[in-house]
């Protein structure tokens, strides 16, 4: 490690830094960890992935669980060795075995997916509620879904809805945002569009989309707050990124032509269409389109609605502004 002190650049002189790499040259498993992320990050040295995984690989030796872990996303990531689904799963069962929460909810993933290693639903649900029991909200959040969904036993909303709130608690936003709609369409707990306002609300703060949206469509149907037409542009505005994310997928399902829904979304490339389409999960854009549906039949016309009014409605909004505003003016002439 004699090379690192020529690539600290404008750090060179910082004493705290020079601490550090000279307890990682001395052979301290929690100083050659740090430096390892150091390297990864580029922070204080020029990133080198190849460089952070000889560190990590020396402090995971010594059985230091973060770096194992974090040797383990090196192998699943392929950043500065070769992607590798089975050493990934090796370091983090290593870690996992010691307590580390995200290592074990890695390793749950893995299990259940067979992603290095056979698939295993028992032993990724063990893992699961390892991590979930030890206050890990991500895997609270993941444990709430296998509830909600019946993965791995039968279907409990209620149950559901424990871990959802535990991880909610927590300031999860994804949690949050699940517990919102359990209080919006009753399932697991008591339908209460309120109380669903205000855990939107929660994620929304925390710049979650799909809650941002959410509390926009609040404001054009009055559930859970009065309404509110200048809020629900506001919060919906916001969320734009996400109503792309779930327009993209759903028409690229429709067989809609890549160029087609480009022109719609005004995205400048049809790289950055596939990146949206290529986004949220496949619930949350099922629950979009959803509340999508119900937003856009606000606009619409009722169903009884007389021809002439309908027919009024189409002109005006293909006529140019300026004649809009004639027509409005000679309307309040006339009455």
């Amino acid at each position: 490690m004699s090379d690192n002190k020529n690539n600290i650049s404008k750090f060179e002189n910082n004493d705290e830094f020079n601490s550090l790499l000279n307890a990682a040259e001395q052979g301290n498993a929690k100083a050659q960890c740090k430096l390892g992320v150091c390297y990864m990050a580029g922070k204080c040295v020029k990133q080198d992935y190849a460089e952070a995984v000889k560190l990590f690989r020396k402090a995971a030796d010594q059985g230091l669980a973060a770096t194992q872990y974090n040797l383990g996303l090196c192998y699943h990531n392929g950043e500065g060795v070769p992607q590798d689904d089975a050493k990934a799963a090796e370091w983090w069962q290593k870690a996992a075995e010691q307590g580390f929460t995200p290592a074990q909810l890695m390793l749950s993933d893995c299990y259940l997916n067979g992603k290095g290693v056979e698939r295993n639903l028992a032993e990724s649900m063990e893992w699961l509620r390892k991590a979930a029991d030890q206050g890990l909200a991500h895997a609270q959040f993941v444990l709430g879904c296998c509830y909600m969904n019946g993965d791995g036993g039968e279907k409990n909303p209620a149950e559901a809805v424990n871990w959802f709130r535990k991880a909610a608690d927590q300031g999860f936003a994804p949690a949050q945002c699940k517990l919102g709609y359990c209080y919006m369409d009753g399932d697991g707990v008591e339908k209460d569009p309120v109380e669903a306002f205000n855990w939107w609300s929660k994620a929304a703060e925390q710049d979650d989309d799909v809650a941002q949206y959410n509390i926009g469509v609040c404001y054009v149907a009055g559930e859970g707050v009065e309404k509110d037409p200048a809020e629900a542009i506001k919060w919906l505005r916001m969320a734009a990124g996400w109503c792309r994310h779930t327009f993209c997928y759903y028409a690229g399902i429709a067989g809609i032509p890549l160029s087609v829904v480009q022109s719609i979304v005004g995205h400048m490339s049809p790289e950055m269409t596939k990146h949206y389409s290529a986004h949220a999960s496949m619930e949350d854009k099922r629950r979009g389109m959803e509340r999508l549906s119900f937003f856009t039949q606000e606009a619409l016309p009722a169903a009884d609605e007389e021809p002439e009014r309908a027919e009024l409605r189409q002109m005006i909004d293909n006529m140019p502004l300026e004649k809009v505003r004639a027509m409005l003016q000679f309307a309040k002439n006339v009455n």
